[in-house]
This record gives C-alpha cells, sequence and structure tokens, in this order.
C-alpha cells in the first residue's frame, strides 16, 4: 500500500462485532505470525471510535510509534486479513479508511490451508497441536436420547403477529476479511473448460473456488496450471460443494511443483521510499496487476484487446511478474508515443526474463542502461578515428594525417534514451 503523510487523514471503520474471545485467538493464532507489536496497533486501531477523522500523526503519537512502525504493522495486518485499507484522493491531502475485521476463530483459521500452514512454520508442528487440543470441543456423549425441549412447546406463538413478519437485516456479526491472493477466477474457469467443455461457472461452489485459489497460492501455480490439476482431480458426480477432491489435488500439488513452468513468477516490491513522481509510480506498479496498471495509464479506459492479449502473452507465456511487466509497458508507451508494439514488447521482456528481474525498479533501471549502453557505444563510433597510410616518399616526406569517419546516424536506441532520461527527469 501506499503509505501516508503524517498530515493525511484516517477513519477507522469497525466491521465486525467483536467477541471475548478475540484477543485469545489474536494471541495464539496471530501474534507468533505478526508479532506482538503488530497485534497491538491493530488493537489500538480497534479501539478507535468508528467513523471519526483524525490526522495520523496523533495515532503514533498516543501509542508512542513511529510512522514505519504503523505501516510495516499495517501492511502484515492487510495481508493476513485483520485491516483492509482504502483510500480517497484530495488536493487538500489524502484520506485513509481502516476497515477492521475479526480475528478468525479456530475452525475458520485452521480451516484455511495458508494461514495454518504460516503459523506452523513459525511455531512448529508440536506447538500448534497444542493450540488445537486447547480449541477442541469435547464429543457429544454416545448412546444418550436428546429429550430438549422444543422452541414451540415453550413460547406460544401465534403466526399472525406482525411481530413474526419483520426482521432487522443490518444488523452486524463476526465478519472476516478475504485474504487477497494472486488469482483470476475468469482465467481459471477458461482454462478448466479447456480441459473440460461441460464445466460451467456454477459446477463448483464458491468455497471451493476459494480453496483452489489458495492452493494456487501456496504452490505458486499460474491459473492454467492449477486448472490442469484440478480438472484430474474432478468428480463431477459427486454433490455440489464436494466436487473437487483436495486430498487428491494437493498430491498433484506436490508430484508437479518441481517443473518450474507451472509457477507463477514472483515478482518483489522495490525498495523505494519518498513521495517524488518516480516513487510513487513505482509503488503503483508493484501493487497494481498488468490490466488495471495499463488501465490507469489510459485513464480508466478499457484497454484494446490487442493490448491485452499482449499482456497475457508476457505474463502468462513468457513469465514475466506482473510489476515487471508494468515498469516494461510504461517504458514502451513513454518512448513510443503511447503506442505497444508487440514485437518489440517481447523482444525487451525475453531480455528481463533473461536478466531475472522481480522488481519495478530493477526492470526500469535495466531499460535504460541498455538504451545508455546503446547510446555511448553509437557514440564511441562516432569518435573513432582511423589512419590512412600515404605512399612512401623518400624525398618529400608527409606527415600521416587522421581521418575522421563520418558521424554516425543517431539509432533509435539513441532516441529511446534521451526519452527515457528526459521523462526521469520530469518525474
Amino acid at each position: 500500500m501506499e503509505q501516508a503523510n503524517v498530515t493525511d487523514t484516517y477513519r477507522v471503520y469497525q466491521e465486525s462485532i467483536f467477541s471475548s474471545n478475540d484477543v485469545g485467538y489474536l494471541l495464539d493464532f496471530y501474534a507468533p505470525i505478526l508479532g506482538l507489536k503488530t497485534i497491538s496497533i491493530y488493537l489500538g486501531l480497534r479501539n478507535e471510535r468508528s467513523g471519526e477523522s483524525h490526522p495520523h500523526s496523533e495515532f503514533y503519537l498516543k501509542y508512542q510509534i513511529s510512522e514505519g512502525e504503523f505501516f510495516n504493522a499495517l501492511e502484515a495486518l492487510e495481508a493476513i486479513g485483520l485491516v483492509v485499507t482504502y483510500r480517497l484522493k484530495k488536493s487538500e491531502g489524502n484520506s485513509f479508511a481502516y476497515a477492521i475485521y475479526s480475528p478468525r476463530g479456530p475452525k475458520e483459521f485452521f480451516s484455511n490451508e495458508l494461514l495454518v500452514g504460516t503459523l506452523r512454520r513459525f511455531i512448529g508442528e508440536q506447538r500448534v497441536d497444542a493450540i488445537v487440543s486447547k480449541y477442541r470441543l469435547e464429543p457429544l456423549p454416545e448412546g444418550y436420547e436428546n429429550i430438549s425441549k422444543k422452541f414451540m412447546d415453550y413460547f406460544q406463538l401465534d403466526p399472525k403477529e406482525d411481530v413474526y413478519h419483520s426482521i432487522t437485516s443490518s444488523i452486524g456479526g463476526s465478519k472476516y476479511a478475504p485474504i487477497s491472493l494472486y488469482f483470476d477466477k475468469k482465467k481459471f474457469l477458461d482454462a478448466l473448460k479447456e480441459e473440460l467443455p461441460a464445466i460451467k461457472e456454477n459446477t463448483l461452489s464458491q468455497a471451493e473456488y476459494t480453496k483452489v485459489a489458495r492452493f494456487a497460492a501456496l504452490y505458486a501455480f499460474d491459473e492454467e496450471a492449477i486448472a490442469s490439476l484440478t480438472a484430474q482431480a474432478l468428480r463431477l458426480g459427486k454433490d455440489y460443494g464436494e466436487r473437487v477432491d483436495f486430498p487428491k489435488l494437493s498430491q498433484l500439488c506436490l508430484e508437479n511443483d518441481s517443473r518450474p513452468y507451472m509457477h507463477r513468477s514472483q515478482g518483489k516490491n522495490s525498495e523505494i521510499h519518498g513521495n517524488s513522481g518516480i516513487a510513487q509510480m513505482v509503488r503503483a506498479m508493484d501493487s497494481l496487476s498488468a490490466v488495471d496498471f495499463l488501465s490507469k495509464l489510459q485513464k480508466g479506459g478499457k484497454p484494446a484487446s490487442s493490448d491485452l492479449k499482449l499482456i497475457n502473452t508476457l505474463v502468462g507465456e513468457m513469465g514475466l511478474p506482473e510489476n515487471v511487466c508494468n515498469a516494461l509497458v510504461f517504458y514502451v508507451l513513454q518512448i513510443k508515443e503511447n503506442v505497444l508494439n508487440a514485437s518489440y514488447v517481447e523482444k525487451l521482456a525475453g531480455s528481463l526474463v533473461r536478466e531475472g528481474c522481480l522488481t519495478a525498479i530493477d526492470a526500469l533501471n535495466y531499460l535504460g542502461k541498455t538504451g545508455s549502453s546503446l547510446k555511448k557505444r553509437g557514440k564511441k563510433e562516432e569518435n573513432k578515428k582511423t589512419i590512412v597510410p600515404k605512399k612512401e616518399n623518400k624525398k618529400d616526406p608527409v606527415e600521416e594525417k587522421p581521418v575522421v569517419t563520418p558521424s554516425v546516424a543517431p539509432t533509435e536506441e539513441d532516441d529511446e534514451e534521451d526519452d527515457y532520461e528526459a521523462l526521469l527527469e520530469s518525474l
């Protein structure tokens, strides 16, 4: 996320009804992963009155934390689904909204492969088993008959009374924020239909889509790869919600984990700070998908189908991380007068893949350096001198004079480098 200035305001919105058990869940499930300082910042946000606007500096002063500590904690809370951050851009300063959600209870936490797997990685299997035993429910006694009184036998019900025909739907309850994952449901479904044409969107339940997305995230598989494995694990004759054999899918994922072509290239965030134009642009490259980034460059307009096809080639087929793809698209649009020439872009993309660029700033530096080296090579050729030998004349020796070769005409790459340097200066 983009960091706020100390003068930017924030509002907190409580999106869940919190229970007395939440502190125990936070300490047992979340603190081993995030650390106590991050949990304390979450509790500080949760303690704020909903909807009131304050400058960020007030929160820092109140809880004696630094700006860096706050935003490091906030990113962790966002990633694990405790906070969702929204931003409103205004001329006088940005306004941020922090939606606060309940920590997941034992059943919800331990049914999420990503969360429980991360907890195991931090504290080990033995301690996780101890936590599970703490929250394990006692089984109902066997051989006993349920003789509890029925609701309608105890209360006198009259279906004609108006009180039974209206409910309050706006009341809150426990609500959990979804964990953001790199998963395109449409792309997954399209790939699944190629394997099994009879598949429809409602063939699988939303819970099954969510669990498949977690498997894809866990193994860093792209949508096409996880679709191929899911097709092998489908049991279409089963009831709705039980059509994916997840133990089989898990085994297939393990068997194919060593195949690099099935994995999504994972980009990394650029280590860039400050609020300069280039810093903000690089953070946008790191945070937005390739399609959303191109749409932003077009002021929200829908990208052309040819451009979408190109992005799919760069990310899906060539394995370019999306943030690196964003840097490449931005670079080419600036030096090519807002035209994306597919063959030219793919050529540069191949260079970035071979170079192993994983961050947007690395990609921009590499593209700029490549153009700069071409420019220097052109200048070197321009200044190169050759000696033209003269016929030997013993009586009238003539001093050999250097003859300068004609200047090399500016190449297309030279112009690109000039444009790129001007672009960085303007940003």
